[in-house]
């Protein structure tokens, strides 16, 4: 992105503190114009015989200076709150510009150190302005590279381009009124092998009407629209079924084979129906993990399936079994849409999200399960690739799968994960993880992303130390 600034010229507003508090002052100057800033600064500019406060007046209302950098520290505040010293005199300057211009952006607050107790010094003054954060070591290299794309006017969120209206807002229920009774009846039946009988008959009678399914539309798009009532009704039957004992082995083997039905050459719009099965395996995880049901979500992962790639004749191990690109869907979505998606089927799956059973961040998060099981899990289990292709409609910030991360720390959530991951202990999962980091580094691989994203599909080391995980209760 081209900057709006081309020659950024700031003036940095500082209280003289220690000596070491003025070099580390310097050093941000220094920084500031090794990177292309021109920098107004007392310790450079200022000359024996100087009017400071000519020069200070002069940095602060000066047209060419695009940004004044107040830096604070607790001797900041004091001094601009009593109105005293040279920090009294351009606090006066600055006050009556702030006051007079509700919509400034010239001068930024910058928190440079915090207070004993952990607390900001932001004068009374500066109370309402958001400010950039530089007094904690272990995030200073990220909210300084803030700091400068701010000062070369580059947005550091940039707003996301206007989506359509999601499908569900829309679509009516597709799911018969018949099978939903059938499947109020398999959730208050009492009798399990009444209930057991019932649910494989349903699943049966699921898996038979996907197999059969035919339409005359010859748009990959609008078959594949009409064989989401498929994945909705799977949606329901998970749903209902859940609190019937072993409900989750019918689930798998309902799974296991559909996916080998539908790898059969004969079977009508293969393709599509494979897409489906991906979708419905994603939205499977999700499920688990939101009834935080995690041994269903462990042995769904780490079970051995038996399908049949026709191409190799090879049986799949892993969730690989599941994964599909259907590059045909894929740029139809695209040029329907006439948008540049990452990726077609992915803005598919978003579009048309059942929110009756999770949200587009479950989502999200389940298909980075997926991906970071198949980087991390146990080695005999992951052997096959897994492109969370949902990665880029996440948020960069408070994922889940940040939030499930950082609970590593926690021994009990890392002896959690550990079994998600198919390991058995949380020292073999550790161990794991730092052999497969360190293969990483050594062969210079390349992470996975979308070729035109920035960002890299999100890795549970990303958001903690490997030495930290289970260093707490």
């Amino acid at each position: 992105m081209k900057p709006k600034i081309e020659k950024p010229k700031i003036f940095i507003s500082y209280a003289w503190g220690s000596r070491e508090y003025q070099n580390k002052v310097l050093a941000l100057a220094n920084d500031l114009v090794s990177v292309g800033i021109d920098v107004l600064f007392d310790k450079w500019d200022l000359k024996e015989g100087h009017d400071t406060y000519v020069y200070m007046e002069k940095c602060v209302n000066d047209d060419t200076v695009t940004n004044v950098i107040i830096l604070l520290d607790p001797i900041y505040e004091e001094k601009a709150n009593e109105r005293s010293g040279g920090v009294g005199t351009e606090t006066q300057i600055i006050s009556s510009e702030i006051y007079n211009n509700v919509s400034q952006e010239k001068f930024l607050p910058v928190v440079f150190e915090k207070k004993e107790d952990g607390t900001i010094p932001k004068p009374q003054y500066l109370k309402s302005l958001l400010h950039f954060d530089l007094s904690d070591p272990t995030t200073y290299d990220e909210n300084y590279q803030r700091l400068v794309k701010r000062l070369y006017g580059v947005n550091i969120y940039q707003k996301p381009e206007l989506g359509n209206i999601p499908n569900w807002v829309t679509e009516e229920e597709t799911i018969p009124s018949g099978r939903i009774i059938k499947l109020e009846q398999l959730k208050n039946n009492n009798n399990y092998l009444s209930q057991k009988d019932d649910l494989i008959s349903i699943l049966d009678k699921l898996e038979d009407d996907v197999i059969s399914f035919k339409s005359d539309e010859m748009n990959c798009i609008k078959i594949y629209e009409e064989l989401k009532k498929y994945r909705d009704e799977y949606l329901q039957i998970i749903k209902y079924s859940h609190s019937i004992k072993d409900s989750n082995k019918f689930i798998y083997d309902f799974l296991e084979e559909l996916c080998s039905r539908c790898n059969e050459y004969e079977t009508i719009h293969r393709d599509e129906k494979k897409t489906l099965i991906h979708e419905m395996f994603i939205y499977t995880v999700a499920f688990y993990y939101k009834q935080k049901d995690y041994d269903s979500l462990s042995d769904l992962l780490c079970k051995t399936y038996f399908v049949t790639n026709p191409t190799t004749g090879q049986e799949g191990k892993g969730i690989h079994s599941f994964y599909s690109y259907y590059e045909k869907l894929d740029y139809t979505k695209r040029n329907k849409d006439n948008k540049k998606y990452y990726n077609g089927t992915a803005q598919i799956f978003v579009d048309s999200i059942n929110v009756n059973i999770c949200s587009l961040k479950d989502l999200c998060f389940a298909d980075e399960l997926c991906y970071n099981f198949y980087v991390f899990g146990s080695e005999t289990i992951s052997d096959r690739y897994w492109f969370p292709i949902l990665y880029i409609y996440d948020g960069e910030y408070n994922t889940l799968l940040k939030q499930f991360s950082s609970k590593l720390k926690s021994s009990d959530w890392a002896l959690t994960v550990a079994k998600i991951f198919g390991y058995e202990n949380v020292q073999m999962f550790k161990d794991n993880l730092k052999k497969t980091v360190k293969a990483l580094e050594d062969s210079r691989t390349n992470r996975e992303r979308y070729l035109e994203a920035f960002r890299f599909a999100p890795q549970i080391v990303d958001f903690i130390k490997v030495d930290d995980i289970a260093t707490s209760r």
